[in-house]
């Protein structure tokens, strides 16, 4: 089964099985976190937390000539790494209603 979700501002497809690298989330490890598809079919993707990492280092250099302006800095962005374990359909509880009784006025039809 595939599914499409949506966490940290980017779309996945998924399926059950697969490793994503997503953008930190607040969960401990081990933990199951739940993601809703975006597709609007009721499903609902269950995934467990293996481990929290970092992204490659990233580096900023401001440097402005003649001026002795230089600034630099650097960037890491947190991940968390998760496994999709399961993807299953909400059970919708089907409510059924009495049929409602319907007037016949013949004074309100018209006949030709």
């Amino acid at each position: 089964m595939v599914s499409v979700i949506d966490t940290g501002g980017q779309q996945y497809i998924v399926t059950v099985g697969k490793q994503l690298q997503v953008d930190k989330l607040r969960a401990k490890l081990g933990d199951f976190v739940e993601f809703k598809d975006i597709l609007n079919t009721g499903k609902v993707v269950k995934a467990k937390v293996l481990s929290d990492s970092k992204g490659k280092k990233i580096n900023i250099l401001k440097f402005k000539n003649k001026n002795r302006y230089l600034r630099r800095s650097g960037h890491r962005q947190d991940y968390t790494i998760i496994e999709i374990t399961d993807i299953t359909t909400k059970s919708f509880k089907k409510v059924s209603k009495a049929p409602s009784k319907v007037k016949n006025n013949e004074s309100s039809s018209r006949k030709s």
